[in-house]
């Protein structure tokens, strides 16, 4: 009996390892893909360009980057024998965009030089598409109508959808695996820097874009190592008054019940958190 048992649970464990290691494979995106993005006019590399990849089918956002100070990109972990969608974005240029496909054989793929369109600006340009990523000088910008989420939606479901943030349990964000040490509402304070109040409270409608940038620790310095990174939620202004009028009453219920006093600054231009005991 206990020789059967043995080889019983011999051959059950196999099964498992097998099953673990077919998930593993079917979850593993091998893929890569590389290339150089540079400037129409004048053939010089662009830096700081913001370069999307997507599943072309349904336009699902799979990874981004900035190009670097040559011009180049490359991309890991990407799906192979799945058609993709490559979007590049800069101030001042037209949208350059590229379909390819990663062939399983080979697992890698170069797209070599991607020219990018200058834009002239006319006023004719009244319709201008909001990139889902974009660079602002040192801040990354994330669009928050570029994701579409169900109407019910909180900042928290937003930045799950968003590549590279991770949101973990005790409330901790990371960006490309950096810890965000702070995070703001419109440039301020809130709920004394609890970012789990913000993020599960937050509307994802209300929101115009989120922006990732370090912050220098001293004002003096300019070595990156003495930054932090630090996040804002920037709000639109016409749900912003809806926004704090709401928290307000909320606020107030909360005031009453721990007894404990709290203000709340509904001027757009006020210099206090937006909330202080």
């Amino acid at each position: 009996m206990f020789k059967l048992n043995t080889i019983t649970l011999a051959f059950l464990l196999s099964i498992a390892c097998f099953t673990l290691n077919a998930q593993q494979a079917t979850t593993v995106n091998p893929g890569t893909a590389k290339g150089i993005v540079r400037d129409t006019a004048q053939n010089y590399v662009l830096k700081s360009a913001t370069v999307s990849i997507y599943k072309s089918a349904d336009s699902t956002l799979l990874s981004y980057q900035v190009t670097n100070n040559y011009g180049e990109f490359s991309f890991k972990n990407l799906p192979v024998n799945v058609l993709l969608r490559l979007d590049i974005n800069n101030v001042g240029y037209y949208t350059s965009r590229k379909t390819f496909t990663i062939p399983a054989g080979k697992n890698t793929i170069d797209l070599q030089t991607i020219v990018a369109n200058r834009r002239d600006i006319t006023l004719d340009d009244v319709v201008i598409t909001v990139p889902p990523i974009s660079m602002n000088g040192d801040t990354l910008e994330f669009n928050a109508a570029a994701f579409k989420l169900d109407s019910n939606a909180v900042v928290e479901d937003l930045l799950r959808q968003i590549p590279n943030i991770t949101l973990w349990g005790d409330g901790q964000i990371t960006v490309n695996g950096k810890e965000v040490k702070s995070l703001l509402v419109n440039g301020k304070s809130f709920f004394g820097g609890d970012m789990k109040q913000a993020t599960q409270n937050l509307a994802k409608n209300a929101v115009q874009k989120i922006q990732v940038y370090n912050k220098s620790r001293s004002q003096q310095s300019t070595n990156p190592a003495d930054s932090t990174l630090e996040m804002n939620i920037k709000l639109k202004k016409a749900r912003m008054l809806v926004f704090l009028v709401r928290l307000a009453q909320v606020m107030e219920q909360i005031s009453v019940l721990k007894r404990t006093p709290v203000s709340i600054c509904l001027r757009p231009k006020c210099n206090l958190p937006l909330l202080a005991p």
